[in-house]
């Protein structure tokens, strides 16, 4: 196997392992709500049931805005849109180590020029979908010989 088939295999696999875990997860929760138990001692630790807290949030961005506005006017900043942000960075090149806005042909002193990154990607679309449902469907049908494999006890 070359390196960018096991990394593309890999990616796939976990994918798929995602979605496993996510079916593990639901099965175990409903495994304590039908038995009353939330925490469970396994080979590979301890498996607990935890609740999160409600926590506040915001549910109106506009309405937070007036009430901060009206009760602590010193809190809020003046902000470009993200939207038109982004519309100008992607219409903007560089030239001659310049950022340019590429309608107005103006100069952008203030754009900096980030240094681009090499990485590894995979394909994504009906590819990836079929190799994460085979994949997905191998873990299934493996997983009990795959959890044989059982780890060295960790001190808890």
């Amino acid at each position: 196997m070359t390196p960018a088939e096991r990394f593309a295999a890999l990616r796939t696999l976990e994918a798929a392992l995602k979605h496993v875990l996510a079916d593990a997860g639901e099965a175990t929760i409903q495994h304590g709500s039908d038995t009353g138990a939330d925490r469970w001692r396994t080979p590979w630790g301890t498996v607990s049931v935890a609740v999160r807290d409600d926590k506040p949030s915001i549910s109106d961005e506009a309405a937070l805005l007036a009430w901060v506005k009206d009760n602590h006017p010193g809190e809020v900043v003046e902000t470009v849109r993200p939207a038109f942000t982004k519309a100008l960075l992607e219409r903007a090149a560089i030239i001659d180590g310049m950022v340019i806005d590429t309608a107005t042909g103006e100069a952008l002193p203030w754009a900096g020029i980030r240094e681009g990154a090499v990485y590894v990607t995979t394909p994504t679309g009906d590819a990836k979908a079929k190799a994460t449902a085979l994949w997905e469907t191998a873990l299934r049908d493996r997983l009990d010989a795959i959890a044989a494999v059982r780890p060295a006890a960790l001190p808890e």
